[in-house]
């Protein structure tokens, strides 16, 4: 997620069922990937929905990475037929981080 991190930065990640905001910087894993690595990126789209009234709005998540020129799903980052990404895919939101320590 190059120039905000770098290839041995070591991220802290905190874990919550609070909603993603545009703009976090998330780690992800792809589902159906052939590469189990996961992904650094920024949320920049949010969609929200829910099928009814009582039920909790679902976020439907998509990123892009800083130095990337489109989204994830147009760079290929996403597989095929899944244009968003679940909250459920997410391992954690970025605190923090220290530079060159992995």
């Amino acid at each position: 997620m190059e120039p905000a991190f770098q290839r041995g930065d070591v991220l802290f990640l905190y874990n919550s069922s609070a909603p993603v905001k545009v703009g976090d910087i998330c780690v992800f894993n792809i589902p159906n990937a052939r590469s189990k690595i996961p992904v650094v990126h920024r949320f920049l789209w949010i969609h929200e929905h829910s099928v009814t009234r009582n039920e909790a709005s679902r976020q439907y998540l998509k990123s892009k990475g800083d130095n990337n020129p489109v989204d994830d799903y147009l760079g290929g980052i996403y597989p095929r037929e899944r244009e968003w990404m679940n909250q459920e895919n997410l391992v954690g939101t970025v605190y923090a981080m220290t530079p060159s320590w992995g």
